[in-house]
């Protein structure tokens, strides 16, 4: 459970993350001015449609920010708060959206799983950190994110996260990475008893594009590959849809760009911020490529677990399960009891 100021902060944190606005002829973003009594406007807070409707008209802070890192320096000043204590506020969000998924995100049917890291190229202490994450194909659901060094240890922490995830599906999941050395080792750790069917993928490249893509399967059944191709959108040996995923993460969030004049110092700081994305990406945002003849749905809602679009604030203030809150933070949430 977040402050109410903190609630308001994260809002504009998050606004960047759904739609972008730049101003004419500049590359920087566009901010809502400050009202002149000081605390922030309440348009501040980004509006998602409900069930059954098509994309809202978006508000002024909606389309204030194109990443977490610029509304993060752009935050202090619009809400009168020092800029050491908007970073604390974004980590505590980042937290507890981690917390809000970790509970929530475990779709019950999964077909196929495909698993990636991408470089963040931050400094000091994050300048050899690396962000692993994991995508459920056919629902678009982002399973996992975990910002760690690339070693055998950590790799194998992270594919114990997503079997996490896994807890409810009870058919055979398809497994594909591509042939990073930690991989094959942490998976027979992990997955290799289980219900899962484990291919390496190994592209060729030409011209800057895929010519083609050589697959093994490593451990699992092969009789079961057709069955598993049936439920999921691959039909070859890839990992395009993990890997537009990362393409997704340099969009959201310039901390994790490659020529960025603000990257990430802590790993803690880099993890909070993909942990928004994530959200959002999952629970907020509709997916492009998930349309129906009721408009377009979320990954959540694709996987059935969500029935709408959720707000922003909606998840910040979810209390998290055997979490202690004192009466005065409770009535701030929800209003006298």
């Amino acid at each position: 459970m977040l402050h109410s100021a903190q609630v308001a902060v994260c809002g504009v944190l998050s606004a960047g993350l759904h739609s972008r606005q730049k101003m004419r002829g500049h590359g920087s973003p566009r901010l809502p001015p400050r009202s002149p009594d000081g605390p922030p406007r309440p348009e501040l807070e980004a509006r998602v449609p409900g069930p059954g409707v098509g994309q809202a008209r978006p508000e002024p802070a909606a389309c204030a920010a194109t990443t977490v890192a610029r509304t993060l320096g752009r935050a202090p000043s619009t809400l009168g708060r020092a800029p050491s204590t908007v970073g604390r506020w974004l980590v505590r969000a980042g937290n507890h959206a981690r917390a809000f998924q970790d509970v929530h995100t475990q779709p019950d049917e999964m077909g196929e799983i495909q698993i990636d890291e991408l470089a963040c190229h931050g400094a000091e202490d994050a300048r050899l950190a690396w962000a692993y994450s994991a995508m459920e194909v056919f629902t678009r659901v982002w399973l996992g994110v975990q910002v760690s060094r690339r070693t055998l240890r950590n790799t194998r922490l992270f594919i114990r996260e997503v079997a996490n995830t896994m807890a409810r599906n009870e058919g055979w999941v398809l497994v594909t990475t591509d042939k990073m050395k930690y991989y094959e080792p942490a998976m027979r750790r992990v997955l290799q008893g289980r219900p899962v069917v484990y291919q390496q993928v190994d592209p060729m490249y030409r011209g800057g594009r895929v010519l083609r893509s050589n697959a093994e399967i490593v451990f699992g059944p092969t009789s079961v590959l057709e069955e598993l191709r049936d439920r999921t959108d691959s039909k070859k040996p890839n990992t395009s849809f993990v890997e537009r995923l990362n393409l997704v993460k340099r969009t959201c969030c310039s901390l994790v760009r490659r020529r960025t004049a603000s990257p990430a110092r802590r790993l803690e700081t880099l993890q909070s911020a993909l942990e928004l994305v994530r959200l959002v990406y999952n629970y907020v945002r509709p997916h492009s490529s998930l349309r129906t003849r009721q408009g377009k749905r979320t990954p959540a809602m694709e996987a059935g677990l969500a029935k709408r679009p959720l707000r922003v604030l909606e998840v910040l203030r979810w209390v998290v399960p055997g979490s202690y809150l004192p009466r005065k933070r409770l009535q701030e949430a929800w209003g006298p009891c």
